[in-house]
């Protein structure tokens, strides 16, 4: 059975992982980067999961600020964003919805690649749906 190694996101083999990396869940390859890809990694694992939560509490909101100023520039772009729709809505329900609403952000949105296309309005004919192929023939 295979473990999972969260800086990498693979499945690996049990070989793979040292007593330590078991623990941690870290692969020995992971394990031989440097700290500070280690925690840029670990800052964007934790992000992604801070936009799946149902509500961006004030706790995740320190965090971010404190992830703002960081010399990784993806880190910090990705930490800007979330304070922004912490700011604007940061209850899960309707969240896409209402981001939409605010266009520069929705953009900056798909760039970092949080959000694909998202249609608010379902199709309303059956051509427009995106699989229209037939499934039995």
């Amino acid at each position: 059975m295979p473990h999972y190694c969260w800086l990498c996101g693979r499945s690996r083999a049990n070989e793979r992982f040292s007593g330590r990396g078991h623990r941690d869940h870290v692969c020995r390859e992971c394990q031989k980067l440097p700290a500070a890809e280690k925690n840029r990694r670990r800052a964007l694992v934790h992000m992604e999961g801070i936009l799946g939560q149902s509500r961006i509490a004030e706790k995740n909101v320190r965090y971010l600020r404190s992830l703002a100023p960081s010399r990784a520039a993806d880190v910090a772009e990705w930490a800007a964003v979330l304070l922004e729709i912490a700011r604007v809505h940061p209850g899960r329900r309707n969240r896409l919805r209402r981001l939409k609403r605010h266009p520069e952000l929705w953009a900056r949105m798909r760039r970092l690649g949080m959000v694909e296309d998202f249609h608010d309005e379902p199709a309303d004919e059956p051509g427009e749906w995106p699989d229209d192929d037939a499934c039995y023939e």
